[in-house]
């Protein structure tokens, strides 16, 4: 890449320009290679670059106006890695707003976690509301800060990053594997997230409560009441008294979306049959169909987490 594309490296120091990155012959790296960056004035190490293939633009990228160090991608993973304080400090701190790959900026190792908050809110402009680890452990002491940190500004709620291509995440009840499905809509897989003895519970206690499923109405006299439409034809049933398993279970989406539970619906148990449908849809309500309250002040359904039950055979 040029140095056009990776301007600065900031941390290292305040007018760092990184050089242009390419091989010792004078030619680019090819894609998939692996590069050391030096300072040609001192001919030290800057740090590595790993170059996976030619970065695209999303649209919600190119708007963003927040400062970011090389092209925004989520097909583009660099680093820099350099020489440690000590062997639990990294040197520099690369900051990722939450949901989004590019390094948002880099900063040293502050001397305190409280510093580490002041100078992103220098950068950002606003208050850093959580840290967290890239496998979305919070992140509350200097001690526990690591290479690359995600975080949250003002009042944002935690989105799982499209960073890498799958996470292990630590839970209550032990690590979960998640897998990174698409970028666009973002859609992760977990497996094994529920035992078969809850599934099974869940199953037993939604049977008897099975009625046809219905759709929302449009328009601004809809008050939150359903519909009965062909659009959806398969049954539902809503958990409202929650026996201790599936507050259990709650609890555990709870951990791994971190949002609080007291924001969500009610469970909701679909079943579909044979020729049963649910055509094609937006999870969220929005406000253009679905004008009056809550959804027109800005109070929508954020995102939804799906328990396979069953195994279907294909």
């Amino acid at each position: 890449r040029s140095k056009n594309e990776f301007r600065r490296v900031g941390g290292l120091s305040g007018d760092a320009i990184a050089p242009s990155v390419v091989k010792d012959d004078g030619s680019p790296p090819k894609k998939h290679s692996f590069t050391l960056l030096r300072d040609a004035a001192s001919n030290k190490g800057l740090g590595s670059l790993s170059i996976r293939q030619k970065p695209s633009l999303a649209a919600n990228q190119q708007n963003s106006k927040h400062k970011v160090f090389g092209e925004p991608s989520r097909d583009f993973i660099h680093k820099f890695p350099v020489v440690p304080l000590d062997a639990k400090k990294p040197a520099i701190i690369q900051v990722h707003l939450v949901g989004e790959s590019p390094v948002f900026c880099s900063l040293n190792y502050p001397a305190s976690f409280d510093k580490f908050q002041e100078d992103v809110k220098l950068w950002s402009k606003k208050t850093v509301k959580s840290v967290h680890k890239l496998n979305g452990k919070p992140i509350t002491t200097l001690n526990d800060l690591e290479e690359h940190v995600w975080v949250l500004l003002d009042d944002e709620l935690w989105v799982w990053p499209t960073f890498h291509s799958n996470y292990t995440v630590p839970l209550s009840t032990g690590d979960v594997s998640v897998k990174v499905v698409s970028t666009s809509p973002r859609v992760l897989l977990l497996e094994n997230f529920l035992s078969e003895e809850e599934c099974e519970g869940i199953i037993q206690l939604a049977t008897p409560l099975m009625q046809r499923s219905q759709v929302s109405k449009m328009g601004k006299d809809n008050t939150g009441a359903g519909e009965v439409s062909d659009v959806r034809n398969s049954d539902t049933a809503w958990i409202f008294n929650e026996s201790p398993s599936i507050l259990q279970i709650r609890k555990r989406v709870q951990e791994l979306m971190q949002v609080p539970m007291g924001l969500s619906e009610k469970m909701q148990i679909l079943h579909y049959g044979p020729k049963q449908h649910y055509y094609a849809h937006h999870d969220y309500f929005d406000p253009m169909y679905y004008p009056a309250e809550p959804y027109k002040s800005g109070h929508n359904r954020f995102a939804t987490v799906f328990f396979y039950l069953t195994t279907v055979e294909e």
